[in-house]
């Protein structure tokens, strides 16, 4: 090797450590999780407060698979053709969407219905997109000195932490906000704030 070749690579190397480009997508998947999951607590008040049917609970339920389905078969395909960053991207636009529309759920069902759709969505295009990303990112020349299995890890971490505080975060609001209705409000537009750590200088692809 030149001096000129081990300058390069130790120059990508230090901009690897540098950057950490892994970083974005974790937390890209961490908001697409949150959106996907801060809906499941709300379900027992929108059934004792609201007097949903059970089967209209049911409903909203589906409506989330309805979303996650065509997102896991589609997005990989199409992030293959265009690229990850703008695959991603709109995963996250999904989560953001959803999120908002469940803030309006004081207009009917119509909101609720349309958000876990997009919900649906967020996840479904993050858990193809954004975990092969991750894993992607996680290896050399991205991320130098991490095993094999680093990026699936990361990925996992990611879910597992946007599910499990999309879930708390919303139930502890539902339950001890001064009223229902603007509990419902503020648990749901918590995620696309979490959306501002997508922001900035993203790896490309």
């Amino acid at each position: 090797m030149t001096v000129r070749e081990h300058i390069s690579v130790s120059a990508g190397t230090s901009d690897a450590k540098t950057t950490r480009p892994w970083l974005l997508v974790f937390g890209a998947l961490f908001v697409c999780a949150w959106s996907g999951n801060q809906f499941s607590p709300l379900l027992l008040m929108y059934r004792d407060v609201e007097h949903y049917s059970a089967a209209t609970v049911t409903l909203f339920l589906a409506v989330y698979v309805a979303g996650l389905a065509p997102a896991l078969v589609v997005a990989g395909a199409v992030s293959d053709h265009q690229g990850r960053r703008p695959s991603m991207i709109a995963g996250v636009a999904f989560g953001v969407l959803g999120s908002l529309l469940l803030a309006f759920d004081e207009y009917g069902q119509v909101p609720i219905i349309l958000g876990r759709l997009f919900a649906g969505m967020a996840v479904g295009t993050a858990m193809t997109v954004g975990s092969s990303w991750l894993k992607e990112l996680s290896m050399a020349p991205h991320d130098v000195g991490v095993d094999a299995g680093a990026g699936a890890r990361r990925a996992s971490l990611a879910f597992t932490l946007g599910s499990a505080l999309g879930a708390l975060v919303a139930g502890c609001i539902a339950q001890w906000a001064p009223t229902h209705r603007s509990c419902r409000s503020w648990s749901t537009s918590l995620s696309p704030f979490h959306s501002c750590g997508y922001s900035g200088d993203r790896p490309r692809r």
